[in-house]
This record gives structure tokens, C-alpha cells and sequence, in this order.
């Protein structure tokens, strides 16, 4: 059987774009492993059709788990026969490409965003200029590569100066006949609670939208400051952390809301090139979101619409296009959009495109050996 291993620096119970990949793939006859890392307190994996490993390490985060896990990494590559490697973003590419030339295996880069562009690497210009060299080096030798969307591929393809083919992070296709209704006036978010996704802004625009409350579902390295946010502004009353949701749960929650944030800070190239999986979730359920006027949303847009583009991201911008989608006739113009869309952003027709990509480089190593 056709052996994959994947490897990822994240904790795999909640990378839904991987669990979708690998599940399509095992589903197709791959015999897929998917490496990534646990913690202590990490939910158990739901049943799934293929391997995983999640490493137990030392360190969480900054320089010390970086190193740990490329050894950690190495090992378990040298130790674990395949086929094809797939390295998920610049921090796993390392020991993909040092032990697939030495064991003469396919190499395959999924670039999940624009790594070298992170908000976490703001300001960090020697870890910045050490993942640039990283990638300069590694991803040229990939056999395959691809990533989320039209925008960031071609940037890619320039910066690397190899093709890039084309994965969004589509959902399966939602079946749910309940739709959201804007007279509930629940703003809804989920996702990780990190640096860059507006969430200050969208908790300080609370104030100017009263009535409205706010879900949000996830957690992540602002979990703490966020809420203390909530708190100092007296609005523990109208915001709500919902914490992990697992994922079968989030169309329920979101169909029950009025408006999607997908909001996002310019100020990283990363997102801003960015194709988010939550747009493309509120897309199935049927619910208008706000989003930032970069240029995988606008495309959306034009195609839709499916909501309001934000040109800035601030409380008053925020407040402005909730109030936009107050107006019913463009509430009602922006669910027949997205339901519009629906119909073909789904993982049900992307998961052919990865079928085929790995079905292509597992017959090009048959073919020589």
C-alpha cells in the first residue's frame, strides 16, 4: 500500500484541513500517518481512517521546542518507512527534506500560509532571516507543492520559483436547512484565539453594538488577555468563550448566530494573502460574515456577495458594517450568496484535486523506481 506521512507542529485534534486531507487520501487506499504533537490535557482524536502520532515534548513553545521537535522529527522519519513525505508549512520542512534525499522519498510542501510573514515573527528578525534561509533552501527540492489559495500560490511560485498547485480549506458539505437569523443579533467567531485576528477590536466594538452579543469558540495565546479585556470593559455579560468546540458542533452553533468574523490585520503579509477555512464555513451555513478587503475575499465577494469587506480593521469599522448588515434586503441578498456558493465550496469536489496531485507523484516514483 501506498505509505504518507505528514507532519505538523500542532496539536492534529484540531487541524481540521489535515484531518480532511488525510482522511480523503486513506479513504482512497494511502496508508497515511499523521504526526503532530499532544499536550496533557489534549482531547482524545475522534475515530479516524488513518495513523497518528502525536509527540509528547519537553518544550511548548520559542526556540527550545523549534529544536526539539526537528530532532524529535528526524528520528521518527529515519525510523518510519514511506513512501511520500508532506511537510506542512516551513517549521516541519527541515528533516522532510534532509530524510527524504537520504532515503530517496517523494517530498511534498503544503504551505498553509505565508510562514516567513507570521505575526509571531514580528519583530524577530534572526528567527525570521533563519526560517527565509529555511525555505530558500528546502522548498526548491519538493517534488509537489501547493497551498490555500490563487493569491498566496502565486506568490509563492515567485518567491520559490517553483508551481504551486491550488487546496482551499473547504468544509464538507453542510446538510443543516437551519439558517441564521440577524434578529438574534449574535456576532460568531471560532478559530484560535492568537495575535492578528482582530478579536481585541471585535471585543472593543461591543460597546457601540448593544444588544449584540458575542461568541467566540476557541482558544489560543490571547485566551487569558481576552478575557480580561471582556472584563475590564464590563461586557463579560455579552461576550461568551465557548472554549474547544469540537468541529461537527460548529454548524449548529454558528446557524443560531446573525453575522461571521473573519477579521484579520493587515500589517501581516501572511493573512493577508490568507484563504481562512471560517469563510468558507459561514459560506455553508448561510451566514454573512465581515471580512477584510484582501484579495482571496474580494474574489468571494464578487462571487457572492457573502457579507461586508472591512478596508480597516477598528471597533468603528466593525460597528459600521454590522449596521450595514442590519439593512434586511442586503442581509437576505448576502445569505442567498453564500447559499449560492454553497453548492461547489465544499470538500466533497476539492478532495478529487488531492487525489489526484498524490495518485500523480505516487505513480511518477513507481515509474522510476
Amino acid at each position: 500500500m501506498k505509505k504518507i506521512i505528514f507532519a505538523v507542529t500542532n496539536d492534529i485534534v484540531h487541524d481540521r484541513r489535515m484531518q480532511r486531507i488525510c482522511m480523503s487520501l486513506a479513504q482512497a487506499d494511502f496508508d497515511v500517518l499523521l504526526i503532530g504533537r499532544g499536550y496533557g490535557n489534549s482531547p482524545a482524536l475522534p475515530s479516524l481512517p488513518f495513523r497518528s502520532l502525536r509527540m509528547k515534548l519537553w518544550f511548548r513553545k520559542g526556540k527550545f521546542f523549534y529544536i526539539e521537535y526537528q530532532i524529535r522529527l528526524l528520528i521518527q522519519l529515519i525510523i518510519t518507512r514511506a513512501d511520500i513525505f508532506c511537510a506542512v508549512d516551513l517549521d516541519t520542512i527541515l528533516p522532510v527534506t534532509l530524510v527524504g534525499w537520504l532515503n530517496r522519498v517523494k517530498r511534498v510542501y503544503d504551505a498553509h500560509e505565508l510562514y516567513t510573514e507570521v505575526p509571531e515573527l514580528a519583530g524577530r528578525p534572526g528567527a525570521t532571516w533563519i526560517w527565509e534561509q529555511v525555505g530558500k533552501w528546502c522548498v526548491p527540492k519538493m517534488d509537489l507543492a501547493y497551498t490555500v489559495g490563487p493569491a498566496l500560490g502565486h506568490l509563492l511560485q515567485n518567491q520559490y520559483n517553483i508551481p504551486f498547485e491550488i487546496i482551499r480549506n473547504l468544509p464538507y458539505k453542510t446538510e443543516s436547512t437551519e439558517r441564521p437569523i440577524l434578529k438574534n443579533k449574535i456576532l460568531w467567531y471560532h478559530g484560535a484565539l492568537n495575535k492578528g485576528r482582530g478579536l481585541e477590536v471585535a471585543i472593543r466594538a461591543m460597546k457601540g453594538l448593544p444588544g449584540y452579543h458575542l461568541w467566540l469558540a476557541g482558544e489560543g495565546d490571547l485566551s487569558g488577555s481576552l478575557r480580561g479585556l471582556a472584563a475590564t470593559l464590563d461586557l463579560q455579560d455579552r461576550v461568551l468563550f465557548l472554549g474547544w468546540v469540537k468541529p461537527e458542533d460548529l454548524v449548529g452553533h454558528a446557524a443560531k448566530c446573525s453575522i461571521g468574523l473573519n477579521l484579520l490585520d493587515a500589517s501581516s503579509l501572511s493573512y493577508y494573502y490568507s484563504l481562512a477555512n471560517k469563510s468558507f464555513d459561514y459560506i455553508q451555513v448561510s451566514l454573512p460574515a465581515l471580512h477584510m478587503d484582501f484579495p482571496e475575499y474580494k474574489l468571494l465577494q464578487n462571487d457572492g456577495p457573502i457579507g461586508v469587506l472591512l478596508s480597516e480593521l477598528s471597533p468603528e469599522s466593525v460597528i459600521n458594517a454590522v449596521r450595514m448588515l442590519e439593512d434586511e434586503a442586503k442581509y437576505l441578498q448576502c445569505q442567498a450568496g453564500c447559499h449560492r456558493l454553497a453548492t461547489s465550496l465544499h470538500w466533497e469536489m476539492e478532495e478529487q484535486r488531492v487525489i489526484k496531485l498524490y495518485r500523480n507523484i505516487w505513480d511518477d516514483r513507481h515509474a522510476h523506481g
